[in-house]
């Protein structure tokens, strides 16, 4: 079967290639790809060199986001039925003994391996997903929009588990991109009203935060983000400030919008390189800096439940689709920040 493949540590060692289609083992479902969603990091991993270790297993199919329909079926598996749309954690084996496993933060297991890094994920024809860490989408689902539930379920554990926020509150998230639109969401969802703020060049993707429900929408460098989010909240700040952009400014500017005892949520920060903050900003206002990563077993089950009763809209983060063998060019678009979510059908 044709598969995106990376072979070795080396920077760009990436390549579409045949490798023998995969069967079911026990415990496990096969499923032939639908799509295969394009992640920033994918587009920033394969432009360096990996060190070796339990994360990175080359060579191995890239790709942890994505949805297939099953195929075929493992021994001991129960709940699933041949032609379900089916969305894996990218979890494919844990410990399920150690301390995070057993309070179920199986993304913490340091035995974790994972789908498109140390076992092969979605950017292929088929892929062997463990059931276990598998969900069942409803028929009336769009496959494109169950594609992106990964990220999605990023913000979903980031709003639901790692921060406080509730009706009435402000909260203020920085890149509306999928994962910043997916807390967007969530946030919306808990109650609170939601500021998006974008650069110019994310204008588009403002757009989409507003059909999506944005309390407003605002622009760095053309909007005083700071005097309007204090405007807006009487001067106080918002309770909630999520950056999902990961640069040094704006990283301040949430610092800087977030209200006394507020919190400042992180989902991503510079790939190398450290960020500068003012501790006596932290201290004088007591705003907590709160980092979140990746997702695990009760995020994706709430996730999976919000889209599945059409309470969230997925679709609408998708901008475009290519080939499996166009995809390079996806990269491409990804890497020059274009479009929203971008998926390869294989």
């Amino acid at each position: 079967m044709k598969a995106v493949v990376r072979a070795s540590v080396k920077k760009g060692d990436i390549r579409l290639t045949d490798i023998p289609e995969p069967s079911a083992g026990p415990g496990q479902l096969k499923l032939k790809v639908a799509y295969g969603g394009i992640c920033s990091s994918d587009a920033h991993v394969l432009d360096m060199e990996l060190p070796l270790g339990d994360r990175f297993r080359p060579p191995v199919v890239v790709g942890h986001e994505g949805v297939g329909h099953v195929v075929e079926i493992g021994t001991g598996v129960t709940g699933f039925a041949v032609g379900d749309l089916v969305a894996a954690e990218t979890t494919f084996t844990c410990c399920s003994v150690c301390e995070y496993c057993r309070r179920g933060d199986t993304g913490m297991c340091r035995n974790r391996s994972s789908l498109g890094w140390s076992a092969n994920g979605y950017w292929a024809e088929y892929i062997v997903v463990n059931a276990q860490f598998s969900h069942r989408l409803l028929p009336q689902v769009d496959p494109r929009g169950a594609a992106v539930l990964e990220p999605f379920t990023c913000g979903v554990k980031a709003i639901t588990q790692r921060v406080k926020v509730g009706p009435g509150d402000w909260a203020v998230v920085w890149g509306p991109g999928p994962i910043g639109l997916g807390a967007m969401q969530m946030a919306r969802l808990a109650g609170a009203r939601v500021v998006v703020v974008g650069t110019q060049h994310s204008r588009p993707r403002l757009e989409v935060a507003h059909r999506l429900g944005a309390y407003r929408t605002l622009v760095s460098g053309v909007d005083d983000v700071v005097a309007e989010v204090k405007a807006m909240t009487g001067g106080y700040g918002a309770q909630l400030c999520a950056d999902a952009a990961g640069s040094q400014s704006t990283f301040m500017e949430a610092l800087h919008c977030a209200r006394r005892l507020g919190q400042v949520l992180m989902f991503t920060g510079p790939f190398t390189g450290t960020l500068q903050v003012s501790t006596m900003d932290l201290l004088n206002n007591q705003v907590s800096v709160i980092g979140t990563e990746g997702t695990n077993p009760a995020s994706w089950d709430l996730a999976v439940n919000l889209l599945n009763a059409g309470l969230v809209d997925l679709t609408s983060l998708v901008s475009d689709v290519f080939p499996l063998d166009q995809w390079e060019a996806a990269i491409d678009k990804t890497r020059r920040r274009e479009g929203m979510k971008i998926l390869m059908q294989p």
